[in-house]
């Protein structure tokens, strides 16, 4: 025989069980749709869109769209060009 005890814990598991699910697939979804975004600027990078146009479409950050800029020239072994510092004469 059930006790009310028993049947009060049994509805606080399935509820937090319940609640776990719904923010693992919370997060599922934004760490898909992060990845979404990266793929999709990785792409617009490939085909030699500007870096901010890439960031505001992607709603990425600017820095993280310079990394896979970076990335993307690693994977190739093309080499970064140099900075505004680097070459200039004072």
């Amino acid at each position: 025989m059930i006790t009310n005890f028993e049947r009060v814990l049994d509805e606080a598991f399935r509820r937090e069980r319940e609640q776990g699910r719904r923010a693992g697939l919370e997060e599922g979804r934004r760490v898909g749709l992060e990845e979404g975004r990266r793929q999709t600027a990785r792409r617009l990078l490939e085909r030699g869109l500007d870096e901010a146009l890439v960031a505001e479409v992607t709603e990425l950050s600017l820095e993280e769209v310079r990394r896979l800029r970076a990335a993307l020239r690693s994977e190739s072994g093309e080499t970064p060009p140099p900075s505004d510092a680097a070459g200039r004469a004072d």
